[in-house]
């Protein structure tokens, strides 16, 4: 099994790029009202193809480890104060988000996979915020 790491400009590109590469699928919820067919009146034609709008998820498909991280926050080297209700204070560090939306797949990818996701595929972090168990 191979790692790829990848980085998106936002979880709708990330999961474009997945979904035109085959490793995810679409799943939309069959409870929703809004994925359900509605039926054809009699004697009615119409050539528009009905698509489902309701409520759905992404899931990997067979042979596919996706660990979706999203955005990430580092600290940015300054510390901050916070004052209780009781007047004691603590210091934490100040987070900022680094550009980009993050995500992990572990498989054996096909070339032509490894090809669909090279446009968000970056280098091993050197120091990863998470790692496969």
């Amino acid at each position: 099994m191979q790692d790829h790491y990848l980085k998106a400009t936002d979880e709708t590109n990330l999961y474009d790029v997945l979904l035109a590469g085959g490793l995810v699928t679409k799943y939309y919820d069959p409870q929703d009202p809004l994925n359900i067919q509605p039926p054809v009146e009699p004697g009615v034609i119409d050539e528009t193809p009905w698509v489902p709008t309701g409520a759905f998820r992404y899931a990997p498909t067979q042979g596919i480890n996706l660990d979706v991280i999203g955005v990430i926050n580092l600290p940015t080297g300054k510390m901050l104060t916070n004052t209780m209700s009781d007047g004691t204070t603590f210091e934490y560090p100040e987070m900022a988000p680094i550009p980009g939306y993050h995500a992990n797949i572990r498989a054996d990818l096909t070339e032509e996979q490894a090809g669909s996701i090279a446009s968000i595929t970056i280098a091993p972090p050197k120091q990863p915020v998470r790692v496969w168990a």
